[in-house]
């Protein structure tokens, strides 16, 4: 495999595999086609901050919500991430 893939960083460090980690490689599929890694817009450099194109942001109540659960953002966020019907990873709906 080459190229660049979405990661989200500066997560609470976890253990895998015996090894201090702070962040997760991005995936997704649909129930018809297997997992693979999320790649980022072709145009991107290394290190930069990746959006959805169609995405704004949480509103301030949502973005209140996530941070008072102590340690839980990506269990609050997770389930909002899904892939459309071509395949591409989605938050809320959107790219």
């Amino acid at each position: 495999m080459t190229g660049l893939v979405l990661v989200f960083a500066n997560l609470k460090e976890r253990k895998l595999g015996g090894f201090p980690s702070n962040g997760m490689v991005l995936c997704a599929g649909t129930e018809e086609t297997s997992f693979a890694f999320c790649r980022p817009p072709k145009d991107a450099k290394i290190g930069e901050r990746v959006t959805l194109e169609d995405y704004d942001g949480f509103n301030q109540e949502k973005e209140k919500e996530i941070h008072t659960k102590k340690n839980k953002v990506l269990d609050t966020v997770f389930p909002e991430f899904k892939t459309d019907k071509e395949g591409f990873a989605t938050y809320l709906g959107k790219k």
